[in-house]
């Protein structure tokens, strides 16, 4: 079968789900029935840079592709697409198996020369394909510096050089570590903090936590924000969960707990964190949780997490 791969079109013995034909045995098609479907398939793979696969056997389908992608076939491919082209490659490609069809055994044997022959061409309009069959080059990184920084807030700029050799510069907002706890005051009963969010312009739901100190670690920073939010002191914190909140742009971890044994023993807060304390029924987190009630997102995956693990 044919496959579109960084930007060539070559064969290939690797099954694909993109859009095509399925290979096995030759069978007849009728002439409006073979057009219809490898134009559909010629859109798909345009549009949606899918594989394209055709069956050997089935040279025809070929000869319709060659209409359908040549200049003056192009407008079938859609509105936008008419001066697409697909280069001289593959149409003298293309070419070459218009005169093997139809032209007895030479020609036949020059048409199973072509269909193990690699093209390399650009598909129509597009870039090359980012993905790989084979083992990708590596991100190697170049270098790093801090812009900005207010209070534990920083915000970086990463260089990269991309597996194709590019070099690009990433804004990263550097958070570090932070903590959510999900404190039971009793088996069946959590605490909740309310405080207003500046950046939601509202009111916010959530569990008592926040960032680490430097070289604070995530368990004595989860029980120090329960705390100084919450008011309790914990005698058993267990780990529920780790995550990335956004791992693209933001330099920051998530530890997620479970807080049991609790004893007031508070600790002054933020001298601008303003809070709202309420004892709730673990079912009411958990339904707040899951109809948009609490949306911040720490909370929201450290109910949840410890709802689906069933404790």
């Amino acid at each position: 079968m044919y496959v579109w791969q960084t930007g060539s079109f070559t064969s290939s013995s690797v099954e694909s789900g993109g859009a095509g034909f399925c290979s096995g045995r030759p069978r007849r098609m009728g002439r409006s029935a073979t057009t219809a479907i490898t134009t559909q398939t010629a859109r798909i793979a345009t549009r949606t840079r899918s594989a394209l696969r055709l069956d050997r056997h089935r040279a025809e389908e070929l000869l319709v592709l060659r209409r359908q992608l040549g200049r003056k076939g192009a407008p079938a491919l859609g509105a936008g697409e008419e001066d697409a082209g697909v280069g001289a490659p593959l149409e003298d490609f293309l070419d070459g198996v218009a005169r093997g069809v139809g032209g007895g055994q030479r020609g036949l044997d020059r048409l199973h020369e072509l269909l193990e022959q690699r093209v390399d061409v650009p598909f129509l309009r597009h870039a090359s394909l980012r993905y790989h069959t084979g083992p990708m080059p590596p991100w190697t990184p170049l270098g790093s510096a801090v812009r900005y920084t207010r209070g534990k807030l920083a915000l970086r700029e990463d260089t990269w050089r991309l597996p194709d050799g590019s070099e690009r510069i990433y804004p990263v907002l550097v958070l570090g570590p932070a903590v959510a706890v999900l404190p039971f005051v009793e088996p069946d009963r959590v605490l909740l903090v309310r405080q207003y969010r500046h950046l939601q312009r509202g009111d916010s739901w959530e569990l008592p936590g926040g960032g680490a100190l430097p070289g604070e670690s995530p368990e004595a920073a989860a029980q120090r924000e329960l705390r100084e939010e919450g008011g309790y002191r914990a005698a058993r914190l267990t780990l529920l969960t780790r995550f990335y909140p956004s791992n693209a742009y933001l330099d920051e971890t998530a530890y997620c707990y479970v807080a049991t044994g609790l004893t007031p023993d508070p600790l002054p807060s933020d001298d601008d964190e303003f809070f709202e304390r309420a004892i709730v029924p673990w079912s009411d987190a958990l339904r707040m949780a899951l109809d948009g009630q609490i949306t911040e997102s720490f909370s929201k995956v450290a109910i949840l997490q410890h709802a689906l693990a069933g404790r």
